[in-house]
């Protein structure tokens, strides 16, 4: 109750400061006398060249349990300025956890894209937070720069630096690079490899790191595609870790009835302590797929090192109501079950989102849902959410 009172609150707060939808001094306004009548439209931000932002605002309240307080937050952001090269906008909202005050903050945050050229040069990010309540209300910010060195049809090679700021430390710089490469475009495609690397300025380890990986198509057609990569790690104060790897996605045939797809993925290290692979294998059949929703099952085996193979299955099915002006929301079903290991009873979860109005400027949705874990009891929750 105290959740629906203050949303009602924030759209009444709206409301009555949009011009002229309300009464100054208790008399009409004067009548219309050779001029346009005002628009009638719907309550809604202007639409213009100088956007004004958005409201968010959530609340969920558990219905079983030790802890049955609602949590709820506010989030309202500003859009001060937009354009072709970049926008900046300032924010604020507040955030209520169950047993804690409410906490209210206020944030800034810009990008800005260089020239628009054959060589573009790249994109500078701000942003900054500052806590209005509680023990910390120190401000954090970053900034980050990406400047782009090149940039073709088939790769791109950029640098990029930045500071980040945390509340009681000093401010911590970093600069670094990284570059993409795809190989020849044809029916056979190759692959592409990838190069990053990193190195802060400041701080007790100031030692790089990068990671160089490498994909190789071998198959891709229609239906799936099998492909083989590797590569090598690099962390401060260790040696290169070098890994190989496949992996394949296969595709079982189109038609209305579409029967599901299986994926099989694996990786070895060359080097370390532990170079056993590990090897996923997942399957997917659609049962059936419709306008409304789609039901599946699904099977596989996930391989670690040093243990036993853990094979699992599960369902899933989701069903969307009626199409309308007036959408109803939608249902989703989940439910997995462990075939071997110590613990083999299933995991479901069930989740409602039922659509109370939908517009062009927002929504405002409730729902509500349940969740079963292994040894627990069922957790029922609801909750409600808008966006103007």
């Amino acid at each position: 109750m105290k959740i629906i009172c203050l949303l009602l609150t924030v759209i009444f707060a709206i409301v009555s400061s949009e011009p002229g939808l309300g009464i100054k001094n208790g008399h009409q306004p004067p009548l219309l006398i050779n001029r346009p009548k005002p628009p009638s439209n719907p309550l809604r931000y202007r639409r213009s060249p100088e956007p004004q932002g958005s409201i968010v605002f959530q609340g969920q309240k558990p219905l079983s349990g030790p802890e049955r307080r609602p949590t709820w937050n506010l989030d309202y952001q500003h859009n001060i300025y937009q354009g072709k090269n970049g926008q900046i906008s300032a924010g604020g909202g507040a955030l209520k956890l169950p047993g804690q005050h409410v906490q209210p903050h206020i944030g800034v945050q810009g990008t800005w894209r260089f020239r628009r050229s054959p060589e573009p040069q790249g994109s500078i990010v701000l942003q900054g937070q500052k806590p209005l309540s509680g023990p910390e209300r120190r401000p954090t910010w970053n900034l980050d720069y990406q400047h782009k060195i090149y940039e073709g049809k088939n790769g791109q090679i950029s640098a990029g630096g930045g500071a980040l700021k945390l509340p009681g430390q000093h401010v911590q710089p970093h600069i670094g690079v990284q570059g993409t490469w795809r190989f020849r475009r044809s029916p056979e495609p190759q692959g592409s490899i990838v190069l990053q690397g990193q190195k802060p300025l400041s701080g007790p380890e100031r030692r790089p790191t990068w990671n160089l990986d490498y994909q190789h198509n071998i198959y891709q057609g229609k239906n799936g595609q099998i492909s083989a990569g590797g590569g090598a790690l690099k962390l401060p104060g260790q040696h290169v870790q070098p890994h190989i790897g496949v992996q394949g996605t296969w595709r079982f045939r189109r038609s209305p009835e579409p029967q599901g797809s299986i994926v099989l993925q694996g990786q070895k290290p060359l080097s370390g302590p532990e170079r056993r692979p590990t090897w996923n294998l997942d399957y997917q059949h659609k049962i059936y797929e419709g306008k409304n929703g789609q039901i599946s099952a699904g099977g596989g085996a996930l391989k670690l090192p040093g243990q036993h193979v853990q094979p699992h299955i599960g369902v899933q099915g989701t069903w969307r109501f009626r199409r309308s002006p007036e959408p109803q929301g939608s249902i989703v079903l989940q439910g997995q079950k462990p075939l071997s290991g110590p613990e083999r009873r299933p995991t479901w979860n069930l989740d409602y989102q039922h659509k109370i109005y939908e517009g062009k400027n927002g929504q405002i949705s409730a729902g509500g849902g349940a969740l079963k874990l292994p040894g627990q009891h069922v957790q029922p929750h609801i909750g409600v959410q808008g966006t103007w």
